[in-house]
């Protein structure tokens, strides 16, 4: 359901007025049950939308706890990437083979 706020001037004050679909208007009210009075409009609607958020927002809670295992991955993301570079294009292969009995070395030369 949405509901509207906006307001209404009660002579030189404001009061927040709430509009539902299908239910009459409400005052925002103070604990005696008149209405609140502002000094201006914008207080008046600043009021009555701080009134219709949830007044406990739940506290975030810190968790020390790894439970996706991400700060393990991230310790261990760069000896990995280069372990896996190293096994995928050989910086540390052999200098040299042996082919058809003569010994060729192999040179690696960056291109792009």
């Amino acid at each position: 359901m949405t509901v509207r706020v906006s307001t209404m001037p009660f002579g030189d004050r404001y009061c927040a007025v709430f509009h539902a679909p299908g239910r009459p208007d409400e005052f925002l009210v103070d604990e005696a049950g008149k209405p609140k009075k502002f000094a201006t409009a914008t207080e008046a609607l600043r009021q009555g939308r701080k009134a219709l958020s949830p007044a406990n927002q739940p506290a975030l809670i810190h968790v020390d706890a790894d439970p996706f295992g991400i700060r393990a991955w991230r310790s261990q993301k760069d000896e990995a990437l280069r372990s896996e570079r190293e096994r995928v294009f050989g910086t540390s292969g052999p200098a040299s083979i042996e082919r058809a009995g003569r010994t060729i070395v192999i040179e690696r030369r960056r291109r792009r």
